[in-house]
């Protein structure tokens, strides 16, 4: 009926009350996607320690998170254009977290049945969504990477880690590696690129 509310995140009233399809919103330089309607974007329990859920729409922010992007991806092809390249032709969708009631670092994630789409918080800034983009797209690609070629058996014991407090998993301890590797090797080239407000942070983070 006229006035009633929408019959889902994705739709929308017009103005002689019939019934519209509101789009995903395209990020800026590329075919990637905010989305912010598929009802199952994000697994029932949620994400990380907090269970986050996915930001609805009207709260997604697909301003900010444009803004953000074109940002981030012009920094990651002055610091290293290979790597834009890999991220921009990677990801596919970006899902909006809702933000953490105390602050601190964004959270992202990945998820192994939906390759090419990251799982995040908005990021402070620039560099922040930078080292999330090069971070997931790097667990996107071993996930992918063992679904055509078993990299671990099932099973097996826990191994301690540099970057988390819990023992991990063989899976965990490589995807981990992986990853950070990747940011090593971006800091790396950071601490002495184009940048230079990056540099300072890049420098701090490699050490």
């Amino acid at each position: 009926l006229p006035g009633a509310a929408p019959a889902g995140p994705g739709t929308r009233w017009t103005a002689d009350g019939a019934l519209a399809w509101s789009a995903l919103h395209t990020l800026p330089g590329g075919t990637a996607v905010l989305d912010d309607v598929d009802p199952y974007r994000v697994p029932p329990d949620g994400i990380g320690p907090a269970a986050l859920p996915a930001a609805e729409r009207p709260y997604s922010d697909p301003a900010a998170w444009a803004a953000r992007w074109r940002d981030a991806h012009a920094l990651l092809a002055a610091t290293h254009p290979a790597r834009a390249a890999e991220t921009l032709g990677l990801v596919r969708a970006v899902v909006p977290l809702v933000p953490s009631a105390g602050g601190g670092p964004p959270l992202s994630a990945t998820v192994r049945t939906a390759p090419g789409a990251v799982l995040a918080q908005l990021p402070a800034d620039r560099r922040e969504l930078v080292e999330l983009l090069v971070h997931e797209t790097h667990h996107t690609k071993l996930a992918v990477l063992d679904e055509l070629v078993p990299l671990w058996r099932p099973g097996g014991s826990l191994h301690r880690v540099g970057w988390r407090r819990d023992p991990r998993p063989v899976p965990g301890v490589l995807q981990g590696a992986y990853a950070h590797l990747a940011l090593l090797d971006l800091w790396s080239r950071a601490r002495t690129g184009p940048a230079w407000v990056w540099r300072r942070r890049a420098a701090e983070r490699f050490e």
